[in-house]
């Protein structure tokens, strides 16, 4: 059974393309290095995914995205918009969205683009993602915003 949980991607941008199609630029590991701080980061995009099996819809869905802990960004209950109230009753009984292991059950997917834009830091620190659910809360990986890494000088050693 496949269990509820989270999914983040950061980006530098996401592009809605022909045929129903994301594409996400400048995707972010778990890193992201201005080169000073304080700073401006002009654009900065998350692809929100909450993934529930068909047997546990969602209650409740109210989405955090903080720097530290200091809320940048905080959606209404998501689940009371009539846009995902038809989505999820469509996937449901069409069966469109499907777990890959037959052993697993139906899933659906609540998913969710934020922008921030300009994203302002003014000293390392760390992005989260968090959302409120009627069953507790849910966490995804986290972005460190941390200085640009030096580089190393190499060794030299002296001839003799």
């Amino acid at each position: 059974m496949t269990p509820r949980h989270l999914q983040v991607i950061y980006c530098d941008d996401i592009r809605e393309e022909v045929g129903n199609k994301l594409s996400l630029m400048g995707v972010y590991d778990k890193n992201l290095h201005p080169s000073v701080f304080p700073c401006e980061i002009p654009k900065l995009c998350l692809k929100i995914v909450v993934v529930t099996p068909e047997h546990q819809p969602l209650g409740r869905a109210i989405v955090r995205v903080l720097l530290d802990d200091q809320v940048l960004v905080e959606t209404p209950d998501l689940t009371t918009d009539p846009a995902y109230c038809q989505f999820l009753a469509a996937s449901l009984s069409s069966g469109s969205v499907q777990a890959t292991d037959p052993a697993q059950s139906r899933v659906a997917a609540l998913s969710v683009m934020v922008v921030i834009a300009p994203l302002k830091v003014a000293a390392p620190g760390v992005l989260r993602v968090r959302v409120e659910t009627e069953d507790g809360e849910l966490r995804a990986g986290a972005l460190n915003i941390t200085p640009q890494p030096t580089a190393v000088s190499p060794i030299t050693t002296a001839s003799l």
